[in-house]
């Protein structure tokens, strides 16, 4: 497949909520290892993250 037909495919919505997942668990980490703030875990509704893995999976298996 050809990378730029696989980057125009991304769905940039999707990324974004990648992207400010990981900013958020970069936040809570560093605070609680710089300031030995006790972790306080949110449990988020649906993220990104989870439909990309999801979507890899399946994009794994279909390979031949």
């Amino acid at each position: 497949m050809d990378i730029s037909a696989l980057v125009a495919q991304t769905n940039t919505r999707e990324l974004a909520k990648l992207v400010t997942d990981l900013s958020n668990l970069h936040g809570i980490l560093w605070h609680w290892y710089r300031n030995g703030v006790k972790l306080q875990t949110v449990r988020l509704r649906k993220t990104a993250g989870a439909d990309i893995v999801k979507m890899t999976r399946k994009f794994v298996r279909s390979l031949p």
